[in-house]
């Protein structure tokens, strides 16, 4: 069984990996498909990794809240063993 630790990182590689393929598939779709300059297309793609980074953080933020809270509700019942 893998530790914290270890589940950690696995989480945070495979998030930046998919932030990243969506980051430089952003740039593809806006430079080549749309006709964006080069320049405008980094920004635009940078923007959109930017964005998931703030979205991904804030459902870690709410779901290690939720974990903590029940780790501490387990603590406090006495049938918890």
């Amino acid at each position: 069984m893998a530790s914290g630790s270890e589940t950690g990182t696995r989480t945070l590689a495979i998030g930046g990996t998919v932030v990243g393929a969506i980051g430089i598939g952003w740039f593809v779709l806006s430079h080549v498909v749309l006709g964006t300059p080069a320049s405008d297309a980094v920004v635009e793609a940078l923007g959109v990794m930017l964005a998931l980074t703030v979205v991904a953080s804030v459902i870690g933020a709410v779901v290690g809240s939720l974990r903590g809270n029940r780790r501490t509700e387990d603590a406090d019942d006495p049938r918890a063993g």
